[in-house]
């Protein structure tokens, strides 16, 4: 159970990380766009 918990916790934060990547991919080429 303990293990189960973990690896949902890790499934967890790479899915958050991945989703922060591509906000922060959003973010940067909207910022690229506009002082372009």
């Amino acid at each position: 159970m303990n293990m189960l918990l973990r690896i949902e916790l890790s499934e967890l934060v790479r899915n958050h990380a991945s989703l922060c990547n591509t906000m922060l991919s959003s973010v940067v080429s909207i910022d690229f766009y506009c002082f372009s």
